[in-house]
């Protein structure tokens, strides 16, 4: 059984979006309304925490901000350094999965998060850095539950589509249909699993009346809140 992905997903099987170079700025930034508010950050100061819901966008204004990840146990890696006119705060998740601070005085824009569809419609390097934060919260999504459900294949599949899902939802598309092909090894090697593993996890699904077929547009997903409850582990 051939696993579908929706057509806007991200290349998951190309990792050079992580270091590229990103795309240049708009010529002609967006204009997203007056609905924000100005923050100043002193040097060290932090900008959000891992794990702090994602209320709005940040916009840099003035200054530089850096974003961390962190591990126990690990030295802290550096993300990304974030510059004027660059937004923070993208992604798919509702929270942060890194943190950031201010390397100098910094001037932050805070946006509504329903700003994001109008500014990577017209910021060809706010879409770029988009689906760079989109494959980054993938994964951290797949490596935390391949930590959380080693034994669980099907947990994981779950975690994965409800992650492609949530994707489509933020493009503007069905957030129930998962479109277009991609080959099931690529998916397998993301998801840390063998073929087998993942075509059983697929049937399975099917079984459980998760997912059906859907003619030729690929997969439907039909019991979203059956596959969240698979996503956090249940073993039922």
């Amino acid at each position: 059984m051939d696993l579908i992905l929706g057509s806007g997903a991200v290349a998951l099987d190309e990792p050079s979006g992580l270091g590229g170079q990103l795309a240049p700025r708009s010529a002609h930034p967006v204009v997203v309304g007056s609905d924000f508010r100005a923050r100043t950050l002193l040097i060290g100061e932090s900008l959000f925490s891992k794990g702090d819901p994602k209320t709005h966008l940040h916009e840099i204004s003035s200054g530089l901000v850096g974003v961390y990840g962190s591990q126990p146990g690990c030295i802290d890696e550096v993300i990304e350094f974030a510059f004027p006119g660059d937004v923070l705060g993208l992604g798919y998740l509702d929270h942060h999965v890194h943190y950031a601070r201010a390397l100098i005085k910094t001037q932050v824009k805070c946006l509504p998060l329903g700003a994001l569809a109008e500014i990577i419609k017209h910021d060809l390097r706010a879409k770029h850095r988009y689906a760079v934060a989109v494959q980054r919260e993938f994964a951290y999504r797949r490596d935390l539950l391949s930590r959380a459900t080693r034994q669980n294949p099907i947990a994981r599949l779950a975690a994965f589509l409800l992650a492609v899902s949530q994707f489509n939802k933020d493009e503007g598309r069905d957030r129930s249909i998962v479109t277009d092909a991609l080959d099931c090894v690529v998916v397998a090697d993301w998801l840390k699993l063998d073929l087998d593993a993942l075509r059983r996890a697929l049937v399975e699904l099917g079984k459980r009346q998760l997912i059906a077929p859907c003619d030729a547009q690929g997969l439907r997903l039909i019991d979203l809140t059956g596959l969240e409850a698979l996503a956090g582990g249940s073993p039922n």
